[in-house]
């Protein structure tokens, strides 16, 4: 039997109230089980990876890792686009952020596969040299609505994916519906990346690399339709596939 490839997963911090200084870490890591459940399903072993202020943990835990995924959670920190804070802008952990970019940019020198979810395609988005919308609603002419009111479970809004992508070959479709709990967005798209999903008001929700063995994002949330979506089920094997290469 192969040896399981040990995938990461970023995990959510809930900041203690106070003073947070650069050195330390206060507040609660948390992530929910769908993450931990999608990857063990697919042949994978989950490990969660807290944010670390440390700048060698990133290396640490790259090294432990066959695969990272970067889960969702909050907004980035504007001063981390380059930007002054938009009114809509949401709650921010700078901590986190500075943490993942510096993570994410260590994974895609090393080739690691990785896969972004919600704000994890934004995490892959920057690091990777590109920017990020800060509220869609602001920004976004007649904006669909990307934070459903619907079960987690439950696909609302359609997404059009190119041909010949990671994600049309996983879905097996290039249109189908996705879950939708997001307000930002990635917005320039770097190159080797390239945005392979679009919704129908023309926000991206899907980028891929062309120089990567595997490295995606997307915007919706494919683990919480893992147990009801065959097709969501295959994205998480093919990260899981291509990090069997390092396991083995």
């Amino acid at each position: 039997m192969p040896n399981r490839p040990v995938i990461g997963i970023t995990c959510q911090l809930d900041p203690a109230e106070g003073v947070r200084d650069p050195n330390r870490i206060n507040g609660t890591h948390r992530l929910p089980d769908d993450y931990a459940r999608s990857v063990w399903t697919a042949g994978g072993t989950p490990l969660l990876l807290p944010t670390a202020t440390d700048p060698e943990a990133a290396e640490a835990y790259a090294d432990a890792a066959d695969g990272i995924v970067f889960s969702g959670g909050g907004d980035i920190a504007a001063h981390l686009l380059g930007e002054e804070p938009a009114p809509g802008l949401g709650k921010i952990d700078p901590l986190r952020d500075v943490f993942e970019l510096n993570l994410c940019r260590l994974a895609l020198e090393r080739d690691m596969p990785v896969l972004g979810i919600c704000k994890g395609i934004q995490i892959l988005n920057v690091a990777a040299g590109g920017s990020v919308i800060q509220d869609i609603p602001s920004v976004v002419p007649k904006p669909i609505q990307h934070v459903q009111k619907a079960p987690v479970w439950l696909g609302v809004h359609m997404v059009k994916v190119e041909s010949g992508s990671l994600l049309a070959e996983a879905f097996g479709s290039l249109t189908f519906r996705v879950n939708s709990f997001h307000h930002q967005a990635a917005a320039d798209v770097p190159e080797p990346f390239h945005a392979t999903s679009h919704s129908i008001d023309g926000v991206i929700e899907g980028i891929e690399s062309r120089a990567h063995r595997f490295a995606a994002g997307v915007q919706w949330h494919p683990e919480s339709m893992c147990e009801s979506l065959e097709e969501a089920r295959r994205l998480f094997r093919a990260l899981v596939e291509a990090a069997q290469v390092g396991a083995d």
